[in-house]
């Protein structure tokens, strides 16, 4: 999953539809907490007061403001 990860943000970069970052960490980074939180929000159900769908909303927000240019 990661590799994969690296590897389209890399043609993202390159493209310049993705800011200049390091792409080996952010794609460890992102992908790491998309499966923590995956794991502790649908498996533990932890926090018992956040929903599936508002984690997903927050992991989308946060790849898609982390991840991508504003222009």
């Amino acid at each position: 999953f990661v590799d994969r990860l690296e590897r389209a943000l890399n043609h993202l970069v390159e493209r310049g539809e993705a800011r200049h970052m390091d792409v080996k960490a952010t794609a460890v980074a992102l992908g790491s907490m998309t499966e923590w939180t995956a794991f502790t929000v649908a498996e533990l159900g932890e926090p018992a007061d956040v929903s599936i769908e508002a984690a997903v909303d927050a992991i989308v927000e946060l790849w898609y403001r982390g991840v991508f240019t504003d222009g």
